[in-house]
């Protein structure tokens, strides 16, 4: 009894272990971001150029988004605001890549933590134990694509809702009517 306690809760135990690690990367990316940025965005859009980063500003009480909106109303041109635009971007870009492997890993750790249990059951002759272990790493399995798939999903919502943000609040003089969004061409036309 005591043996298939233990297999059971080994098998648990890894199957909740890889969930939790695929979670973590779904709380990094919800946690990215404290506000909704696409509908700031579209907000700072309707606003005059020169009104967009003092709104930003008020709506952004926190966060890395309040911290860009001061660096781009200090900024003291235009190549040092899409500078920093290009910076805020990259943050953002690692902040969601640093954790885009633990899905993945996490479905790894289930998968052959089910296996690597199994095999122990059926060493220790409690073939009895086999479906039911295998049952659980493949919930733990299932839970971590899952889980995995919604980060992913939300990581690249998260992405074009900061990109919207960062061009409607970085507007350059090259701009096509004096729009925003042309800071992706500066950004381009620089790394040339």
């Amino acid at each position: 009894m005591a043996v298939s306690g233990a297999i059971l809760i080994a098998a648990v135990f890894i199957a909740v272990l890889s969930a939790a690690l695929s979670l973590s990367y779904l709380r990094r990316v919800v946690s990215l971001t404290s506000i909704d940025a696409r509908a700031l965005a579209a907000s700072l859009e309707r606003l005059p150029e020169e009104a967009r980063l003092a709104e930003m500003q008020r709506r952004c009480p926190e966060g890395w988004e309040r911290q860009l909106a001061i660096e781009l109303v200090e900024a003291p041109g235009e190549p040092e605001r899409v500078a920093i635009a290009n910076d805020a971007l990259a943050d953002v870009a690692h902040r969601l890549d640093g954790g885009a492997g633990w899905p993945a890993a996490a479905l790894r750790i289930s998968a052959l933590g089910a296996l690597f249990v199994a095999a122990i059951a059926y060493l220790v002759q409690r073939t009895d134990l086999l479906l039911p272990v295998l049952g659980i790493g493949a919930a733990g399995l299932l839970a971590s694509v899952e889980i995995g798939r919604r980060a992913r999903s939300l990581a690249s919502r998260q992405r074009e809702a900061l990109d919207a943000l960062i061009a409607a609040a970085v507007v350059t003089t090259d701009s096509p009517r004096g729009s925003a969004g042309s800071w992706r061409s500066r950004r381009i036309h620089r790394r040339r």
